[in-house]
């Protein structure tokens, strides 16, 4: 057997990696597939990157499904580079607002200008039209071969890809502001609000609903069960919230997903998605 190198994973290839101390990851393509974690044996329920878009679309309100994939991949590139750097943080997505306006239940410690919001939304944005642009083109183009050459169509894909890398470095450093104390405010139009928030909420003794993305268990727990004070914050400002979630990356490497359940009206924490993330670099 020769050795080598591999530019891309083959195709239903099995791969085990060694993500923390204790814990090793099986997967699928996408799929996580089973997890020995310090011992303990876990075949996963299926859950994929693209489930993990879909579960955040799901949270993100009532609008088209395809526009809610595209932020949700968007979103989810941001909260990779939170879980990545290794500091903890967090990343609130609310409904739109103007910059410089108050948001409801988070005080930014720093905020962005009108101007400066608008010219990280209108970079994310041109870089992402300029992306699909060129990726419709190569398509159209290498459909016609006899009118292009090859040659022509590969500069194509190439300049599609260069702006997915530039879209993905933007949404990175985004999450990187997360290194701060405190949240990263984004609304769902792409506007970058400030960061270093801090969360708050109601102060009644909710119970929050604790869903397990590997195994898929539910549980119900009083909010003082939940974890820290940064899952606390995040809970109680759901409560009060429910057309926003919060994304939460802790030291540990762990990774939840705090939203609003309208049947039966309450919050849900959604636990373990970081077996989910390790393969997200940049948005689609």
């Amino acid at each position: 057997m020769r050795g080598g190198f591999l530019d891309s994973y083959p195709m239903f290839a099995v791969r085990i990696r060694v993500v923390a101390n204790g814990t090793l990851v099986a997967s699928e393509d996408s799929d996580v597939v089973g997890i020995l974690e310090k011992g303990e044996e876990t075949v996963t329920e299926s859950l994929s990157r693209t489930g993990l878009r879909v579960l955040i679309a799901r949270c993100l309100g009532d609008g088209p499904f395809p526009e809610r994939m595209r932020l949700a991949a968007r979103i989810l590139s941001v909260a990779v580079s939170v879980h990545r750097h290794g500091h903890g943080g967090a990343l609130v997505v609310t409904p739109p607002s103007e910059a410089g306006t108050s948001i409801h239940d988070i005080d930014i410690a720093f905020s962005f200008d009108h101007a400066g919001t608008e010219s990280i939304r209108s970079s994310l944005n041109e870089a992402t039209e300029a992306q699909m642009k060129h990726e419709q083109a190569a398509t159209d183009s290498g459909s016609n071969p006899n009118q292009h050459s090859a040659a022509f169509v590969s500069l194509l894909q190439s300049s599609a890809e260069a702006h997915r890398q530039l879209l993905g470095r933007l949404l990175s450093n985004i999450g990187d502001l997360s290194r701060i104390d405190g949240a990263v405010v984004l609304d769902t139009d792409l506007r970058i609000h400030g960061f270093g928030a801090k969360l708050s909420g109601t102060q009644d003794a909710i119970v929050v609903s604790v869903l397990d993305a590997l195994t898929n268990s539910l549980a119900s727990v009083p909010i003082s069960d939940l974890g820290g004070m940064r899952h606390q914050s995040a809970a109680r400002y759901i409560h009060n919230n429910h057309d926003s979630l919060v994304i939460l990356a802790s030291q540990d490497g762990r990774v939840t997903l705090f939203g609003w359940v309208l049947d039966p009206g309450e919050v849900i924490a959604i636990r373990r998605l970081e077996h989910y993330a390790w393969d997200e670099t940049s948005a689609p």
